[in-house]
């Protein structure tokens, strides 16, 4: 239900805009590409713009999510069932849950480690207009020390120098796939 332009709107009950002391009845929000463009009252909602009615609900946006790994399911093992797949599935599976992100309202994700990496270039690709998602704030492969915390989604590295070294070598990884 989108225009050419790829402006939407969504109807409900009610919109909580961290503004208003009390929720808002009948509002609207714009949504164009992946930015959000205009709140306010329905009734004054640009003629034309397709309208999904989503009843008795509660609008809440702008949402930030400060801890996704979008690549993951939510099985017991999800590092698991991602080091099973391929990349180019993973970077699908990421691409359908940060739509899923973009739909529950929140706008904005920060990934904090995403199995080969596949973070970036779907950032990227979303920053760019390509496909449709909140903004997403990648680190990539995450850093851990050896055995630590996420150390199957990244580089193990032992001490300052190990990790500086790590993330130059991520980096340095990201720029050759970027400028193939």
């Amino acid at each position: 239900m989108t225009t050419s332009s790829g402006r939407r709107a969504f109807r409900a009950a009610r919109l909580i805009d961290g503004v208003a002391d009390q929720p808002r009845a009948d509002y609207a929000v714009v949504i164009e590409g992946a930015r959000l463009s205009w709140v306010g009252p329905a009734a004054e909602l640009a003629a034309g713009v397709p309208v999904q009615d989503l009843g008795d609900a509660t609008l809440l946006p702008g949402l930030v999510d400060c801890h996704v790994h979008l690549v993951w399911d939510a099985s017991a093992a999800p590092h698991e069932v991602a080091a099973r797949d391929l990349p180019e599935r993973l970077v699908l599976r990421a691409a359908a849950r940060a739509r899923e992100q973009l739909a529950a309202g929140v706008t904005t994700v920060r990934d904090t480690g995403a199995t080969h990496g596949v973070s970036i270039p779907l950032a990227e690709a979303i920053a760019s207009g390509e496909l449709p998602g909140p903004r997403i704030v990648a680190c990539g492969r995450a850093v851990a020390m050896t055995g630590g915390h996420a150390w199957f989604i990244g580089r193990e590295a032992d001490g300052a120098d190990a990790v500086r070294a790590a993330v130059r070598a991520e980096r340095s990884r990201l720029g050759r796939a970027r400028s193939s």
